[in-house]
């Protein structure tokens, strides 16, 4: 990891915002790849039980490898190689970890470069950051909305409903009315001995 040093020349040929919309588009795209899908089942006396529908949870490393990378591309004009998926195609914005920890204190830095004598830097740090702190709040709701979403407990009972009904076959079904079937000639049976002890 090799820690980038932001000079007064880099923060004069920075963007101070990026565009409203774009911001939007970009919180909208590391929400849904920053939440990641957890299995959960129930488990008794050891023994799984059942598998319930799976939670979603924030994945805050792949967050701030998104933010980082968003940073470095569009408000300091600058490329990098992002993630590689399996197929061998790039995932846009998504900075590696080692390379994140080389801009992990870009915010520190461009905080003391507030205090440059030439008000130009100064000012850009000021909108800079401001900017880019609009666009983390944007994806901060953007992810506490998905999660409230996919963790909705009645969708959640509702999908494990259905993937129950899908599950059951011809045979459960047969199977489940001779049970019924087989119980109420018990309870039949039951009901006459009773009537004949009277």
């Amino acid at each position: 990891m090799e820690k980038v040093i932001i000079t007064e020349n880099d923060i004069l040929n920075a963007k101070t915002a990026i565009p409203l919309v774009l911001k939007y588009t970009l919180a909208k795209y590391i929400a849904e790849l920053s939440c990641e899908r957890k299995a959960i089942t129930v488990k008794e006396g050891g023994v799984d039980a059942i598998s319930l529908p799976d939670m979603v949870q924030r994945n805050t490393l792949m967050e701030q490898q998104y933010k980082i990378g968003v940073f470095v591309k569009e408000y300091m004009g600058k490329d990098f190689s992002p993630v590689k998926e399996s197929s061998g195609a790039d995932v846009p914005y998504l900075m590696s970890a080692d390379d994140s920890d080389g801009w992990s204190d870009f915010e520190t830095q461009i905080d003391r470069l507030k205090r440059s004598k030439n008000k130009e830097v100064a000012d850009k740090c000021y909108e800079i950051l401001n900017d880019y702190h609009a666009f983390c709040r944007m994806v901060s709701i953007e992810i506490e909305q998905e999660l409230q979403i996919k963790n909705d407990p009645i969708g959640r009972l509702a999908w494990l409903c259905k993937s129950l009904i899908n599950g059951f076959t011809l045979e459960d079904f047969q199977r489940i009315v001779g049970e019924i079937g087989a119980l109420r000639e018990e309870l039949g049976e039951s009901k006459e001995s009773e009537k004949q002890e009277e």
